[in-house]
């Protein structure tokens, strides 16, 4: 009996044993695999056959993404997902199953995305260099390549690249400049799942005059591509000007114009264009809007001008620039340098006297020829004479004379060197009032007076020799009462006109 009962107990415990065991082996499992920086793969199995089951990733920061199965006739399933959040340190996320309606997780894994990101490096106005890591996932990937794609509203450039250890990196050229693109970077052709997303913004290209002076125009372009080369040109009332440049690393360009001096004023218009060269030499343009420009007008000023020496000086020239002044019939050509305010400035002495020069300016470039600024001439001056200038001697009877104007001649072309003017008018009415009360009227009436005065003292009363001075006496007093009177209603009149007595003399 009881080795019946040892028995039975024996192969009850190895029937439950070995029915536990089965029963742990088939429960819902959930593993996750070929993990990038943004997708996994789920692979689900152990659940029911043919049953539909939700499946839910959450983030560490949060975000959830849901997708609903469906397992197959043997109770697995397997799953992608992309778009999912990363970054360089890599992002942990949960992932859920279970029954649909259910809200009891049947299974559970956890992850973590590669760390990975897209940088972009040598962005210019028209161009940039893409690199992506963390790209090794799912394989293998058909021929180990990937679409790079750049999109912005009606734009789309796809370019096919390799992987090397999951890294991968593309030029892209012939952008917009001042464009915002987003990046996406695709496994082989499946361009509509994407395993990494960024955004680009090219720079602005700008095309800008820099320095613009008598002899030349220098421009800067930026922005630009710096696989090509640029052609800046510039037409002329007299051609066409052209300079090749080629971009530096941050995509900016520069190109420095010689031209022969403006003389006149106003000075020529000019325009200014520049277009990329493509690798078959044909040139396009970039957009970028034509300048047009004038030079700064060259003028030369003489100064400091005496009987055997002068000093010449031109502006609107470019500072650190090299200028040659040269004199006809002078043995000695000058050169100096452009100051910070653009002037250069030279004297020549040993001059002769009284004699007529021509002078000739030009910029000394870099190759030594010479690229005209301007020319003038000027006479240096002759020794002064005693007898530059003649008076008539009728005005200078008058005491430096009444007429203020017209009465000096140059001794040698006889040019009136003073011209009357209607100012000169009012300066005639003051000379000749000062000259009726100072010259005539004062004089007169101080004789006057000493006369009454010999009169009354001699009269030794004879009435009639009294009431003749008393009468002088009265007669001279209103006399110099008109006279004061006179005066003072001309001052008024023409203080009234709005005359200041101040330069009138009043």
């Amino acid at each position: 009996m009881f080795k019946k009962f040892f028995k039975l107990s024996l192969f009850l415990f190895f029937f439950f044993a070995i029915t536990s065991n089965a029963s742990a082996q088939m429960s819902p499992q959930i593993s996750a695999n070929e993990i990038t920086a943004y997708s996994v793969r789920l692979n689900l199995f152990n659940f029911a056959l043919n049953t539909n089951y939700s499946i839910s990733l959450v983030s560490d920061t949060g975000e959830r993404f849901l997708n609903n199965v469906r397992t197959d006739g043997t109770g697995a399933f397997q799953v992608i997902f992309n778009n999912l959040k990363s970054d360089p340190d890599g992002v942990g996320y949960n992932a859920y199953v279970s029954a649909v309606g259910d809200q009891r997780f049947l299974a559970t894994t956890s992850f973590k995305t590669k760390s990975s990101g897209i940088t972009f490096s040598n962005v210019t106005g028209a161009s940039a260099t893409i690199r992506a890591t963390g790209l090794d996932g799912y394989e293998p990937v058909p021929d180990n390549t990937y679409v790079v794609s750049l999109r912005a509203p009606n734009i789309r450039y796809d370019k096919n690249t390799n992987a090397t250890g999951g890294n991968i990196e593309v030029f892209f050229d012939r952008l917009l400049p001042n464009k915002s693109y987003e990046v996406f970077i695709s496994r082989g052709n499946d361009t509509s799942n994407f395993v990494l997303k960024g955004n680009l913004q090219t720079l602005p290209a700008t095309f800008k005059r820099d320095k613009i002076t008598a002899t030349s125009a220098s421009f800067i372009a930026d922005g630009l591509d710096i696989s090509y080369k640029y052609n800046f040109s510039v037409q002329t009332n007299t051609g066409l000007l052209q300079i090749l440049s080629t971009p530096n690393t941050q995509g900016v360009a520069r190109a420095d114009f010689t031209f022969n001096a403006c003389e006149k004023t106003p000075c020529p218009t000019f325009t200014a264009y520049i277009k990329r060269v493509n690798t078959n030499g044909s040139e396009q343009d970039v957009g970028l809007t034509p300048i047009q420009f004038s030079l700064v007008n060259s003028t030369l000023n003489i100064s400091n001008l005496t009987t055997d020496s002068v000093t010449i000086q031109a502006s609107g020239l470019n500072p650190g620039d090299k200028v040659e002044f040269w004199i006809g019939g002078v043995n000695e050509n000058k050169q100096v340098e452009v100051s910070s305010s653009g002037i250069a400035e030279v004297s020549f002495s040993g001059l002769k006297e009284d004699f007529e020069y021509e002078v000739v300016a030009s910029k000394i470039n870099e190759n030594q020829s010479q690229t005209r600024i301007g020319d003038t001439r000027f006479k240096t001056s002759a020794k002064e004479t005693t007898n530059d200038i003649i008076l008539s001697e009728e005005i200078k009877a008058l005491g430096n004379g009444l007429i203020p104007c017209g009465t000096k001649k140059d001794p040698k072309t006889g040019v009136v060197l003073e011209p009357c003017t209607y100012k000169h008018l009012f300066d005639l009415i003051n000379n000749v009032v000062n000259f009726i009360l100072y010259f005539l009227a004062i004089p007169i009436a101080a004789i006057m007076f000493a006369y009454a005065g010999f009169l009354y003292l001699s009269s030794q009363g004879d009435t009639s020799k009294v009431s003749k001075a008393t009468g002088i006496f009265g007669d001279v007093a209103m006399g110099l009462i008109y006279i004061a009177a006179a005066w003072l209603i001309i001052k008024t009149v023409l203080s009234i006109l709005g005359y200041d007595g101040s330069w009138i003399g009043f």
